[in-house]
């Protein structure tokens, strides 16, 4: 009878202690969606500032969503680069076609990536802007490479090899592709011989 006692006790306590964790979960779940929904700004709004200032022509995928999530943002005062940031933050990218700014979902944003000759060193204005850059791998071996860069690149983007010039293929936000080309830079320095 004890052990029976002590087996249905045991039994309520469970429930219950899964039950209040449960909860507090979906309370806090509750609390994240408030605060998120208290945050958002209405994508438009910061169109028609960003388009006021920088003279820029704005079209919107019907895809992407209505509004941005941000903290502290003077919706009147914001630029080009800080809307390129932003967007890059909630899942969506800017890309120029057609003499338009087009605000497009970020997974679809390696196939519209501005190509980067390599020998120029051309700047780009913005961490955030895609693009697609090839990239000479010097003393390492190419292959090698790809399994210790791979996660570098965001999920939505893409990384692959040419091996008869043993050069990287690489589309990404241009932060990456500067990160991903610095680490090249010091694995040469280390690997002052490619092994064939």
């Amino acid at each position: 009878m004890k052990l029976i006692y002590q087996i249905t006790l045991t039994l309520i306590l469970a429930t219950s202690t899964s039950t209040v964790i449960a909860g507090s979960q979906n309370t806090s779940e509750n609390n994240y969606i408030i605060a998120r929904q208290d945050k958002t700004i209405k994508l438009t709004k910061l169109l028609d500032a960003v388009s006021k200032q920088s003279k820029k022509k704005f079209l919107i995928d019907s895809e992407v969503g209505v509004n941005v999530v941000a903290y502290g943002i003077d919706t009147d005062d914001i630029t080009y680069n800080e809307l390129l940031h932003l967007l890059g933050r909630n899942q969506m990218t800017a890309v120029d076609l057609d003499n338009y700014v087009n605000i497009i979902p970020a997974r679809k944003a390696k196939r519209f990536a501005q190509v980067l000759p390599s020998a120029t060193g051309q700047k780009i204005e913005n961490d955030s802007q895609w693009v697609t850059k090839i990239v000479d791998c010097g003393n390492l071996d190419v292959k090698q490479l790809i399994p210790a860069l791979r996660t570098l690149i965001d999920v939505n983007g893409h990384m692959a090899f040419y091996e008869p010039s043993n050069s990287l293929i690489l589309v990404a936000p241009n932060a990456t592709v500067v990160r991903v080309e610095n680490i090249m830079m010091e694995l040469n320095k280390n690997n002052p011989k490619r092994k064939s």
